[in-house]
Parts: structure tokens; C-alpha cells; sequence
């Protein structure tokens, strides 16, 4: 028993590293600067200007198209980073809970 119940709590020390990322990120899309050069500035009207751009008669070589191809596809990256940042953060939530439980069932108090 004592095996199972070291397991659950390095469960929940590690799912306690996941929801203090979720956290972290939360703190920044909460921060006006963040918001205005991240979230406005590189997601949106950066991602905008490239796409003009991709359409401009004078970025139609392959090299240029490429190079504006990678830069949406950083973009689109980062937003994904971020995504799963916050779904490990929100399952982690869910974990912690849920190894809590299973701790207080284990010892028959409150954890």
C-alpha cells in the first residue's frame, strides 16, 4: 500500500508542475504587455501582414513564399505551445484533485 500511495503522490508532485505552467500562462495573457505584443501584436497583426504579404505581387518567388510560409506556421506554433500548456495545466488540476481523493480514501482523513 505504502508503493501506491508514494505513486499517487508523485502524481500529483509532478501534475503540481503542470498546473503552476497553466498558471504561468493565465499571469501572462492577464498582463497588458503581453496582450499587446503577443496576443494583438505577433498573433494577430503580425499573422495579418503576412498573409498581405504572401499575397503581394512582389514576394511570388519561391524563396520569399517559403520564408513567409515559416514565419505563419512560427506563429501557429506558439499558439499550439501555448494550447497545450493549458490543456496540461487544466488536466493537471484534474489530477491533483482526483489524486487527493484517492489519498483521503487511502487513509480515512482529509488530505
Amino acid at each position: 500500500m505504502l508503493n501506491e500511495v508514494e505513486e499517487i503522490e508523485l502524481d500529483i508532485t509532478e501534475a503540481e508542475e503542470y498546473a503552476a505552467q497553466g498558471k504561468a500562462l493565465l499571469r501572462l495573457y492577464e498582463n497588458k504587455d503581453f496582450k499587446a505584443l503577443i496576443v494583438e501584436g505577433y498573433f494577430k497583426e503580425h499573422a495579418c501582414h503576412l498573409i498581405e504579404l504572401k499575397a503581394s505581387p512582389a514576394m511570388r518567388s519561391a524563396d520569399s513564399q517559403a520564408d513567409i510560409i515559416k514565419s505563419i506556421d512560427s506563429i501557429g506554433n506558439l499558439q499550439q505551445f501555448f494550447n497545450a500548456i493549458d490543456q496540461r495545466g487544466l488536466h493537471a488540476e484534474m489530477a491533483i484533485s482526483a489524486g487527493n481523493e484517492a489519498l483521503d480514501e487511502m487513509s480515512g482523513s482529509p488530505h
